[in-house]
């Protein structure tokens, strides 16, 4: 047994638990070890975390052993003698499968459906973290999350100065979203839900919604089938662009950036900052991402097009890479990262904090910029935090 770090409530019930000792379910799982002498060694007199295990003697109620066992992986605690065959589903269970990232913090989800976060905690980002296991997606905003549940309803925590976590009740929602200080959802009947600091409020009155995104300010939508897209919010003036087939949109601070399904881009929005220097007018894309005032987007053959505001080094620090075998790319504010086909990672963009410890083997699988730092998921479920720590992203990180 190595140590105990939070999960003791989990441990305390399957060892001291009368019942629970008994069950042949849960003895065969550990075909060699002696209960008498674990709970002798839980409640020693010299061991440092009897008084913590003492003041919580809450029962199991989850009624899932799996649920029990991944619990105490988690803490620490490790019991050699756990079947082979249990142990591989526990990893498999265990590892991440999403992730996005805010200001410093970053969200992620467990293929059991369970949640972690790390990182900084300045605006409260981590108050009131849920703790079930029923959670299929995930979003961040500056400093809240929203996580929509297998039920349909969605849970947001974090700061509220602009009402970020005031979620709507409800078990419809099938998709969402998170600007800077507001979030989106999408419920199955094509209506949607915006709450925080996103107006006007002119969402109430959309339908047939198939597609939610979010910039900094602004909450973007594609609906009529497809064909339309409208986007509002602070500090900025609705636009609506219709009679075409959209695929999806784009947004940075205030530009935007629709793919179309013949795979071509149309741009439109600010451009004070230079958002729309060198917009491509050629190729087929499959993908596209802003930062606050550049873009990029993935081609079908997997080469990269980057432009617009280069203050940073946005456009120009891609020069010096191989543009090819791209699958997939994201943005901070003012840094990108590119995802390979043999799971190699590069970043570009923004100063040297952005690209520090960026990952150097292969084999991730994911990625996710906040707006200085970056997160990826390797294959074997791992994730890997890199980049700026002035905000304490990096802090916790699994």
């Amino acid at each position: 047994m190595d140590k105990l770090i939070e999960d003791s409530k989990y441990i305390q019930s399957l060892l001291e638990n009368d019942n629970l000792i008994e069950n042949d379910d849960i003895i065969k799982y550990f075909p060699n070890v002696n209960f008498d002498l674990l709970i002798d060694y839980y409640n020693g007199d010299d061991n440092e975390n009897l008084v913590k295990l003492a003041n919580d003697m809450n029962l199991l109620d989850c009624g899932k052993l799996e649920e029990v066992l991944i619990k105490i992986r988690r803490s620490g605690i490790v019991f050699d003698d756990l079947n082979p065959d249990l142990i591989t589903e526990i990893n498999e269970l265990n590892k991440f499968v999403k992730i996005a990232c805010g200001l410093s913090h970053t969200l992620a989800l467990r293929k059991d459906s369970s949640l972690s976060i790390w990182g900084g905690d300045e605006e409260g980002q981590r108050n009131n973290f849920p703790t079930s296991n029923d959670f299929v997606e995930i979003a961040c905003g500056c400093v809240h999350s929203v996580a929509l549940r297998k039920d349909g309803s969605v849970v947001a925590w974090g700061c509220n100065s602009e009402g970020q976590i005031n979620y709507p009740t409800g078990n419809d929602y099938i998709a969402i979203s998170c600007g800077d200080f507001h979030s989106i959802a999408l419920r199955k009947n094509g209506s949607i839900a915006s709450w925080g600091n996103n107006i006007p409020k002119i969402w109430e009155t959309y339908v047939e919604c198939t597609k939610i995104t979010s910039g900094y300010t602004c909450s973007c939508i594609l609906h009529s089938k497809g064909t339309n897209i409208s986007i509002w919010g602070y500090g900025i003036v609705k636009h609506s662009l219709t009679n075409n087939k959209y695929v999806t949109i784009a947004c940075g601070e205030y530009h935007f950036v629709a793919l179309l399904e013949d795979g071509t881009l149309k741009m439109f929005g600010d451009s004070k900052h230079g958002q729309r220097q060198g917009l491509p007018n050629s190729g087929y894309y499959i993908n596209v991402v802003c930062g606050q005032y550049h873009s990029v987007a993935l081609q079908k053959d997997g080469t990269i097009a980057t432009w617009g505001g280069n203050s940073y080094n946005q456009i120009s620090d891609f020069i010096q890479y191989e543009n090819e075998g791209f699958t997939a790319i994201a943005c901070g504010d003012h840094h990108s990262v590119a995802l390979r086909e043999d799971g190699s990672i590069i970043t570009w963009g923004g100063g040297v904090d952005q690209k520090r410890d960026s990952p150097k083997k292969k084999g991730y699988i994911a990625i996710s910029c906040g707006k200085f730092h970056s997160v990826a998921i390797h294959q074997d479920g791992s994730v890997t935090t890199w980049g700026c720590n002035t905000l304490n992203q990096r802090k916790d990180a699994p």
